[in-house]
């Protein structure tokens, strides 16, 4: 078999930053994953990186934290073999318009506050979480675009002795600055072509 995605990351982590009860950690990661969400091409893609992070705890149960993330990517289009899309014409035209080499540079602010009895194996509680980032702009990189996620789950324990778990999550995107393309479908809306593959919400 052949895996749909590979990541691996060292970590050098510093609870007490400064001497102040901060923590700070650095992260160098490697990646490769192969994207078949539209039939008719596989986007293989090697992903390296590193990032900063900064994480206050403002009590015992929420943590606010702040990273700044940079990740380089090589990519590349394979097209289904026999598909209408694999004339020569048109997927010369696609690989133009598909960088095979972009970057991101990230800075991303996030708050959460976990109240489970169990993080593996919560019976009650809950945990909320808010992520807000902007990428690109003043931090460089070849994509630009502000994103806000928010995420609710909620544990409650029934009579049968089961567990009713509930979660919630919504986000939005708002790409910006000269439009790029990262994805080869012709018929993709442009603003959801301007943002990289693995920065989309998707189902």
């Amino acid at each position: 078999g052949k895996f749909l995605l590979h990541h691996s990351e060292v970590s050098l982590l510093e609870p007490w930053l400064l001497r102040a009860r901060v923590r700070g950690q650095v992260t160098g990661y490697y990646e490769e994953r192969d994207d078949r969400a539209v039939p008719q091409w596989v986007i293989s893609q090697i992903v390296r990186g590193f990032s900063f992070q900064v994480r206050r705890g403002l009590d015992r149960l929420s943590f606010i934290s702040l990273t700044q993330d940079n990740t380089f990517i090589t990519q590349a289009v394979r097209f289904a073999a026999g598909d209408t899309l694999n004339n020569a014409a048109l997927r010369d035209s696609s690989n133009q318009q598909t960088p095979p080499k972009y970057s991101t540079h990230r800075l991303q602010l996030n708050f959460q506050r976990d109240t489970r009895d169990n993080p593996l194996n919560p019976a009650r509680g809950s945990i909320q979480s808010v992520i807000a980032e902007v990428a690109g702009g003043p931090l460089k990189g070849t994509s630009s675009f502000t994103k806000l996620q928010g995420a609710l789950a909620w544990y409650s324990p029934t009579r049968a002795g089961r567990v009713l778990g509930v979660r919630l999550r919504a986000g939005v995107i708002d790409p910006f600055g000269s439009a790029k393309t990262f994805s080869p479908d012709p018929s993709l809306d442009p603003r959801v072509a301007s943002v990289p593959l693995e920065d989309r919400f998707r189902i």
